[in-house]
């Protein structure tokens, strides 16, 4: 069934798998060739099970490794995620990765029971941009993207201060050493806080 949105897909393709005349993608060793371009992708993104292409056309299998929880989401965001490894893998390898960058037209559809794989169809425009289709494997639509943007990246730009940490936790010594306070010091209000605070600065002279 066809969802209804406002998001224009066909889903036609979904009714044959794998698609008819599209030529099959050799994964082996597919993630080590994403992490020597810079892509080092842990377990719980490592979904992508097979893969074809047929012109502009690329079709995927995805399913989340079994140590993944898929409840609490209506679809994992692992599951999306390694739904695009298809068009990084199947890029060529004279041309930098193409990461997304930003999307529009996404539509997430409910769906019965927490979703553990799905089958997907990315059409790849002349700009590198990216239209996704996706369902289950009976055939039942649960995401579309209308256009998904990518930029190219190369290995050397996930190198150096660019991977280190972006927020840090520092600390910023404080003096043990007495010092005379400037002048007088005046607490207003009588709380016991305030009162034990006035008696050790009067204390300490």
């Amino acid at each position: 069934p066809a969802p209804v949105n406002d998001n224009d897909q066909d889903w036609d393709w979904a009714a044959h798998w794998p698609p008819p005349g599209a030529e099959p993608v050799d994964l082996d060793g597919a993630y080590d060739q994403l992490a020597g371009a810079g892509l080092d992708y842990g377990p719980a993104f490592q979904g992508l099970h097979a893969a074809w292409r047929d012109g502009t056309h690329r079709y995927a299998e995805v399913t989340l490794p079994d140590s993944t929880d898929p409840a609490g989401y209506p679809l994992h965001p692992a599951l999306l995620d390694a739904a695009l490894h298809t068009a990084a893998l199947t890029a060529g390898t004279d041309g930098p990765v193409r990461l997304p960058f930003s999307f529009t037209g996404l539509d997430i559809l409910p769906a019965a029971a927490p979703i553990t794989t799905i089958r997907v169809r990315l059409t790849i425009g002349p700009d590198g941009t990216v239209t996704l289709a996706a369902v289950t494997p009976d055939g039942t639509p649960v995401a579309a993207i209308t256009a998904l943007a990518t930029r190219p990246v190369t290995a050397t730009q996930f190198e150096g201060p660019a991977r280190g940490i972006l927020h840090e936790l520092s600390w910023t010594p404080v003096p043990t050493a007495s010092a005379t306070m400037p002048g007088p010091v005046a607490f207003i209000g009588a709380s016991p806080a305030a009162e034990a605070l006035a008696e050790a600065l009067e204390a300490a002279g």
